[in-house]
């Protein structure tokens, strides 16, 4: 299957990935067994400040695995983002965010459930004021480009994103976007906002939901059809419990997750997996290869009651002991 237009071939020499997008400081609670009604008070066991928002977290996990990352972002003027950035570089990830005057930076409280289900707060922060154009990116130094947090960063979403795609596109440099979850809105309103970048992304990332919301349709598959008839390579649908489904106009693989006994931690999954898809994916790993990567190190997030980013020898050990 053609997941990137032939791109992989010429790319797969520079594993050098730049990341464009939301920055976010994620507040993790430990799962609840239930969320009770309005002014009931639930006991937390534990609560964890880490890096977070698709990009951000893409960013450290494609670099934990082995590629070369830049990170474009905004963050504020104030201790989470000078914790972000410290955490960046320790990561080893290259740190070009810029600082935004007036506004926090970005941030996330995300309350999960014993079930694997997560309730998100955020607020966007300095994410909703940064901006940046292809003459500010180093594409001579790029071989993968991906773009994340599209509905938050209003800076970037439309024309502003459609410009770094086309730009991509025309030096034949892999792409790839994972819009996050979008506000709540009309159902089938959200595409249309996407519409112009669909042209440009050789890899659409989406969750059942997110795919449901921006489509407005409730069977996955037809709605990555429609994304794919806009323009879309490939789209990667993460599947929670069932796996994940790669869809492209030459067909469809469907993989099943890897078990995960106590969910501690699905926020940031999807990013996780986007991060070693791509980086493995840079390797010249096919897609279905690259997919179990990704839902191994996703498993592995999952199942830390602390943040991480999986190591690549730590993947394939994952991936050694099997589902």
């Amino acid at each position: 299957m053609n997941y990137t237009r032939d791109l992989i071939i010429r790319s797969m020499v520079r594993k050098r990935i730049t990341a464009v997008g939301d920055m976010v400081c994620d507040i993790l609670c430990s799962p609840v067994s239930h969320l009770d009604d309005a002014d009931v008070q639930l006991e937390l066991d534990g609560l964890n400040i880490s890096p977070g928002g698709n990009t951000l977290n893409f960013a450290l996990a494609a670099s934990a695995f082995g590629a070369d990352v830049i990170f474009h972002g905004g963050r504020g003027e104030d201790p989470l983002g000078t914790f972000l950035a410290r955490w960046m570089e320790r990561s080893g990830v290259g740190d070009h965010s810029r600082k935004i005057g007036g506004l926090h930076t970005a941030t996330t409280i995300s309350i999960p459930t014993l079930s694997g289900e997560r309730r998100l707060l955020t607020y966007p922060g300095a994410n909703s004021r940064f901006e940046i154009t292809p003459d500010q990116i180093d594409l001579d130094w790029t071989a993968h480009l991906h773009m994340g947090g599209f509905w938050f960063m209003k800076g970037l979403a439309g024309a502003p994103t459609s410009e770094i795609l086309k730009e991509c596109r025309r030096r034949d440099i892999q792409t790839s976007m994972d819009p996050a979850s979008p506000p709540f809105e009309g159902r089938g309103k959200m595409v249309e906002r996407l519409t112009d970048a669909l042209p440009y992304l050789d890899i659409l990332f989406v969750n059942e939901y997110e795919i449901a919301r921006i489509t407005g349709k409730r069977d996955i598959f037809k709605g990555a059809s429609m994304l794919i008839d806009r323009g879309v390579g490939t789209v990667v649908v993460h599947r929670g419990e069932t796996g994940s489904s790669l869809i492209s106009g030459d067909g469809r693989i469907d993989l099943g997750s890897y078990m995960v006994l106590v969910p501690r931690n699905p926020t940031g999954c999807g990013d996780v997996f986007n991060g070693c898809f791509v980086a493995a994916l840079l390797e010249g790993r096919s897609g279905e290869e690259a997919a179990e990567f990704g839902m191994a190190a996703a498993a592995l997030h999952m199942a830390s009651a602390e943040p991480l980013y999986p190591t690549r020898s730590m993947v394939m050990e994952r991936v050694k002991r099997g589902k």
